[in-house]
């Protein structure tokens, strides 16, 4: 097992993302979901005291879509439903950035890119911390989108979740492969310091 290393980051040249926190998880995520919070919690309130760059992702469904229309699949994930809004603990604060998103990408047919651009963080000189749920779809795609696109990635695995275990070993698996671990780490959020 690789030993963790401390992080020491940049606040202008970092952001901290967090994927899907919404009312909806805890229909999947349970009361584990509850610790992940609170760690979440903490950490959002360092990274905000350090005056990180902060953009929640939230998932918003359209039962009218081609994923509900032709595959037959709804969502409670309805803009202005209670499940598809973000949890309380974690809701953005004036001057932070929300993407809002149809898929589990959170690049594709959002405002992510141009978002990263705004906040002139850039590839090969900036690291993004990807945290939130669910370890195995939706964070794992934002991982991969950051990853493809040549930023440093962190992973504090304390402030991921997944629904079901094997969701966690399959996240951890894969940062380990030769393909992702040059640029993605898996870290805690305690590894992490702001400068």
């Amino acid at each position: 097992m690789v030993k963790e290393a401390d992080y020491r980051l940049s606040s202008k040249n970092s952001a901290l993302i967090i994927v899907d926190m919404q009312n909806d998880g805890f229909k999947f995520h349970g009361e584990g979901l509850r610790k992940v919070i609170l760690r979440l919690q903490k950490f959002l309130e360092r990274a905000r005291r350090a005056n990180l760059n902060i953009i929640h992702v939230q998932t918003l469904r359209d039962n009218k879509s081609l994923q509900t229309i032709i595959y037959g699949t709804k969502s409670n994930l309805i803009e202005g439903k209670w499940e598809a809004k973000l949890v309380e603990e974690l809701r953005p604060k004036r001057g932070e950035s929300v993407i809002d998103k149809e898929t589990h990408d959170c690049f594709f047919k959002t405002t992510m890119d141009k978002t990263l651009k705004e906040l002139n963080l850039k590839p090969g000189k900036s690291t993004i911390i990807t945290t939130g749920i669910g370890a195995n779809n939706c964070l794992y795609h934002a991982v991969i989108g950051f990853h493809v696109r040549q930023y440093e990635v962190l992973v504090p695995l304390d402030c991921t979740h997944s629904s079901k275990p094997m969701g966690m070993k399959f996240l951890k698996w894969q940062m380990n492969q030769g393909a992702y671990n040059f640029n993605v780490k898996r870290t805690s959020s305690g590894s992490i310091i702001f400068d």
